[in-house]
C-alpha cells in the first residue's frame, strides 16, 4: 500500500451530534485573522473535508474542526469549523466538543475558576466549563444573536394550509413550523417525511420571495412539537437543505428556536428552558438581550449548556490506488 496522506483525529459527540477534531495531517493554515484562516483553508485544503467527513471514513452527518494557534492574547486557541457543503463561522455543538477535547486531553489546563476563551471566524467565544476530577461535565456559552424575521406567515402547500415563521441567526434564515400542522411528530421514524417537507417548504418560501435582505440564504427547516419528557418545554429538529439532520438540542437552529419562543411569550429574559432533540437528548437554555443591538430589541442572545464525550481516536490514510479515496456521499 502506498500512503500519500496521513491524518490523525479524535472523535466526539455532543448530545449525539458528531465532531471529528483533526489533530494532525494538515499543513499550517495562513492568515492574520480567523476569517482569513477560514478562507485559506477553503482555498487550499478543501479536499480534506471530502476525505475525512465523507464516506467511507465519515457520513453526511459528520462535522469537523481544526485547532489553530490563538489570534488574541486572551484566547487559549483558535478553531475552524468544517462541514460538507459550507463551512460555518460558528458551530455550538462543535465548541462544546472541542473544549471537552482540549481539557480532557490536557491540551488546556483544568482550572476550577477558569473561563476558556477561543478564537473563531465569528469572533471570540467565552466558554465556562464545569468539571469533576478530569472529566468535563458541562460547557456553557453564548451564541450569535438571533431573532424572528417574520412570523405567522400563511402559505398553502400541497393542499395543506400552513403557518410558518422565519428566523435569522449566524448569517442564515430558517423556516420554523409546528410538525403537527403536517400531521407529523418530531420522531426518528418520521424523518423521511420531515426531510421531504423540508425540501418542499424551503423551495416554496424561496419562490415567494419573502426575504427582502441582501443575505437570503435559507439554511434549513425547524420542526417542533410537544416534548416527550414532562419536564421538557419543547421537542424540535433542524433539517438542512442538503439533508443533514441536527441530532443535538443545541445545534444550529437553537438560536432562532429560542427567539421564536421569546417572541411568542413562552420564554422570558433570564428564564431557563429545557429543549429536547429528536433522539431525546436535552439541553438547558436561556436568553438575554443583545446589548450591541439595543435599537433592535427583537434580537436575543442564546445561552446554552451541553456536554460532550470522546468516542475514539483514529488514524486515516489515503492510498492513491483506491478509486474512492476522495470520498463520496449518499443522501
Amino acid at each position: 500500500m502506498e500512503m500519500v496522506k496521513h491524518f490523525t483525529t479524535t472523535d466526539l459527540h455532543s448530545a449525539g451530534e458528531p465532531l471529528r477534531v483533526i489533530t494532525a495531517g494538515i499543513p499550517f493554515i495562513m492568515g492574520n485573522t480567523m476569517l482569513e484562516k477560514h478562507v485559506y483553508f477553503h482555498d487550499h485544503f478543501d479536499y480534506v473535508k471530502n476525505i475525512l467527513l465523507s464516506e467511507p471514513r465519515g457520513h453526511l452527518g459528520m462535522k469537523g474542526c481544526i485547532i489553530t494557534p490563538p489570534i488574541d492574547e486572551e484566547s487559549e486557541f483558535g478553531v475552524l469549523f468544517i462541514n460538507h457543503d459550507e463551512d460555518y463561522i460558528l458551530c455550538s455543538h462543535s465548541i462544546i466538543a472541542v473544549i471537552t477535547y482540549m481539557l480532557e486531553t490536557g491540551m488546556v489546563q483544568l482550572n476550577e475558576y477558569k473561563q476558556v476563551i477561543i478564537d473563531t471566524p465569528s469572533g471570540k467565544v467565552v466558554t465556562k466549563p464545569v468539571f469533576k476530577e478530569s472529566q468535563v461535565i458541562e460547557v456553557s456559552l453564548d451564541l450569535i444573536p438571533a431573532y424572528v424575521y417574520k412570523n405567522n406567515i400563511a402559505i398553502r402547500s400541497h393542499g395543506i394550509d400552513l403557518m410558518i415563521d422565519l428566523g435569522f441567526s449566524n448569517d442564515s434564515f430558517y423556516v420554523m413550523i409546528n410538525a403537527a400542522e403536517l400531521g407529523l411528530k418530531v420522531e426518528i421514524d418520521q424523518l423521511p417525511e420531515l426531510k421531504k417537507w423540508t425540501q418542499i417548504i424551503m423551495k416554496e418560501i424561496e419562490e415567494l420571495n419573502l426575504i427582502q435582505e441582501e443575505n437570503q440564504i435559507i439554511k434549513g427547516t425547524i420542526f417542533s412539537n410537544s416534548p416527550e419528557n414532562s419536564d421538557s418545554n419543547l421537542r424540535y429538529v433542524t433539517i438542512f437543505g442538503n439533508g443533514q439532520i441536527d441530532r443535538s438540542p443545541y445545534g444550529a437552529g437553537v438560536g432562532v428556536q429560542l427567539a421564536q419562543l421569546h417572541q411568542k411569550g413562552k420564554l422570558g429574559i433570564g428564564e431557563r428552558i429545557i429543549l429536547e432533540s429528536i433522539i431525546g437528548a436535552r439541553a438547558n437554555c436561556s436568553i438575554s438581550l443583545d446589548h450591541n443591538k439595543l435599537t433592535k430589541s427583537k434580537f436575543i442572545v442564546p445561552h446554552i449548556c451541553g456536554r460532550a464525550f470522546i468516542t475514539g481516536m483514529h488514524q486515516f490514510v489515503v492510498d492513491p490506488s483506491d478509486p474512492l479515496f476522495e470520498g463520496f456521499l449518499l443522501k
